[in-house]
């Protein structure tokens, strides 16, 4: 007995025995996922060809992004996808086009990719969609790019010491992306006295308060994972020797044919933050003393009650407490990073810190 629920099953049995004359079918937008394709029903192919439908047009060729190589964990990578890193909040529940199945599948093709550490064998995918994309492709964004990898190609020498040496690409990305603020290395040091991990977050994150945008993929920047490995390789190299590394001078000459365009831009003036040291001393009690210590001497987590080696150690200090350290047990402290403290309190806080800092020089 045929049911009578209109399935598809039913439609076309229907029609093989002519009851009804033309069968029209209308496919929904996404049922080309849904539909019984050998090929995509593997999930690796699956990842491949919603990678291709809709994280080229930002992040180009996998192999040119990498930006799953930070993630060893799929559900944070998943998560990563879903909304909490990329610009756009590619999950169904928040509002996006890829259900929980596409988004594992995508991150299940990037994994594999950084697993074999190239692209994974795939069959011919289908051809996608017409229908509009989510995103215009961010020509503007992706001007500079276009322009550092058309100068690679009509420099084969460049070309060639970028391939085989990783410290000159480095210094090379560093010049292309870094320069324009903090010129050459060597003026500045902002490395210095700081570790790896520190460095990486901050080329990849950016910093709170500062013209210091973040530079990874994942957060809307130009760079993939591997360069920002291979900049912060770079500084950590020059620190270790404390002089410029030896690497060819070519791969460090300032961008664009007017190199005065490219002096550094002037950073904005912030006012000292000033909040009531006598709150900031109740909450450092309550929140962070089991940790730094009753008098800010350092615990579980590292001293405060000390000299810093930042300019402003008072906005530095905000950034760390509002968002927390990654990777370590400093959590976000503030509401708007899910913490418990508002702004007023948060800069109670750095004013308790700024006070034993001034102490610590002198200056108080």
């Amino acid at each position: 007995m045929i049911s009578t629920i209109p399935t598809f099953k039913n439609l076309l049995y229907i029609a093989l025995l002519g009851l009804l004359p033309v069968a029209i079918i209308l496919i929904p937008s996404r049922a080309y996922i849904e539909a019984a394709d050998d090929v995509l029903a593997d999930p690796i192919a699956l990842g491949a060809w919603l990678y291709e439908g809709n994280c080229e047009r930002c992040h180009f060729d996998y192999e040119d992004a990498r930006f799953a190589e930070e993630y060893e964990d799929i559900d944070e990578l998943k998560s990563a996808i879903e909304a909490d890193r990329c610009q756009v909040e590619w999950g169904i529940i928040y509002g996006g086009p890829l259900r929980n199945r596409d988004i594992q599948a995508v991150a299940e093709f990037l994994l594999t990719w950084e697993e074999l550490d190239e692209a994974p064998p795939l069959p011919e995918l289908p051809p996608q969609p017409k229908d509009e994309p989510i995103l215009a492709k961010k020509e503007e964004k992706l001007k500079p790019r276009e322009v550092i990898e058309s100068e690679q190609k009509e420099n084969p020498k460049l070309n060639r010491i970028l391939a085989d040496n990783p410290l000159a690409k480095g210094g090379y990305l560093y010049t292309q992306n870094c320069y324009r603020c903090h010129l050459e290395y060597e003026k500045n040091r902002m490395g210095q006295n700081f570790a790896r991990d520190s460095i990486r977050t901050t080329i990849s994150d950016g910093k709170t308060s500062t013209q210091m945008t973040p530079f990874s993929n994942m957060k809307g920047g130009d760079l993939s994972g591997s360069e920002i490995d291979a900049i912060t390789d770079y500084i950590m190299t020059w620190e270790r020797l404390k002089s410029p590394p030896a690497i060819p001078e070519l791969v460090l000459e300032v961008p664009g044919e007017d190199p005065s365009a490219l002096q550094p831009a002037g950073l904005p003036q912030f006012k000292t933050i000033s909040g009531d040291i006598r709150q900031g001393h109740k909450l450092y009690i309550r929140h962070c003393s089991a940790c730094h210590g009753q008098k800010g001497e350092g615990y579980i987590g590292k001293p405060l009650n000390k000299s810093w080696w930042v300019k402003r150690y008072d906005l530095f200090a905000k950034s760390v407490i509002k968002n927390g350290v990654p990777l370590s047990l400093m959590p976000p402290w503030s509401e708007s990073a899910g913490g418990p403290l508002g702004a007023v309190a948060v800069e109670d806080l750095v004013t308790l810190i700024v006070d034993w800092a001034e102490k610590q020089s002198g200056n108080n």
